[in-house]
C-alpha cells in the first residue's frame, strides 16, 4: 500500500484510525499532515454524512473490510479514484450548456 502510487487508506480499530498512502494526500489537500493517525471522523468532519454510512456498513462486514485475529471487524481498506477535476468539469460544462440554452431561448433580448 505504502508504495503504491494509487491513492489508498485504511481504517483501523474502534476509533477508525485514517493510515495512508503519500498518493493519498493529494486527497487531503492541506488536511495533511495532521489526519495521520486521527479519526476519520475529526478529519473528513465535513464529508462524514457521505462516507459515514459506507463506514457503517464496512465495520459490519458488509462490505470491504479487514478482520483482526479474533476474526472481528477491525477496519476497512480503500482503493481511491479521484474524480474532483472529472466533476469540476461535468459542473463547467452544465454550466455552460444552461447559458447558452437560456441565451438561445432569449436570442430576441440580444442585439449585434
Amino acid at each position: 500500500m505504502l508504495a503504491s502510487s494509487q491513492p489508498m487508506f485504511l481504517i483501523w480499530g474502534a476509533e477508525r484510525i485514517l493510515l495512508y498512502n503519500d498518493s493519498y494526500i493529494h486527497i487531503l489537500g492541506q488536511r495533511h499532515p495532521a489526519a495521520l493517525g486521527q479519526p476519520i471522523a475529526v478529519v473528513w468532519y465535513d464529508a462524514m454524512d457521505q462516507i459515514g454510512p459506507i463506514l457503517d456498513r464496512a465495520c459490519r462486514g458488509i462490505s470491504t473490510h479487514m478482520r483482526d485475529a479474533a476474526g472481528q471487524v477491525a477496519g476497512m481498506f480503500c482503493a481511491c479514484t479521484e474524480t474532483s477535476d472529472e466533476r469540476l468539469a461535468i459542473q463547467r460544462r452544465r454550466e455552460v450548456e444552461e447559458t447558452i440554452r437560456d441565451r438561445t431561448l432569449h436570442a430576441s433580448d440580444y442585439r449585434v
